[in-house]
C-alpha cells in the first residue's frame, strides 16, 4: 500500500480501496470488470480487468479452488493493459 500511496492521490486510493473491498467481498456485479481475451496468468487463470472510475484498472485472476483472489496490477489507463 506504501506503493500505492505514493502512485496515487488519497481519493484515488479512496476508490481503490472500496473495489477491492468489493472484490473481497465477491460483490463482483457491482464492479466494472472485463475478460481479456487471450490473457492468463502463470497457473493457466483468466485475467479480468476491472475499471476504478475513468483512469485506474485492477488486473485480476481467481482461484475457485483454494477461493483466492489474485491481483496482478493496479495502474492507469495509459497502460498497455486498456483496450
Amino acid at each position: 500500500m506504501k506503493k500505492l500511496a505514493r502512485d496515487f492521490q488519497r481519493g484515488e486510493l479512496d476508490r481503490i480501496e472500496e473495489t477491492l473491498d468489493k472484490l473481497t467481498k465477491m460483490e463482483l456485479n457491482e464492479l466494472n470488470m472485463k475478460k481479456l481475451e487471450g490473457w492468463k496468468d502463470n497457473k493457466n487463470r483468466d485475467i479480468y480487468r476491472i475499471r476504478v472510475g475513468r483512469d485506474i484498472r485492477i488486473l485480476v485472476s481467481f482461484d475457485n479452488d483454494k477461493k483466492e483472489i489474485h491481483v496482478w496490477r493496479i495502474t492507469r489507463r495509459e497502460s498497455a493493459y486498456d483496450e
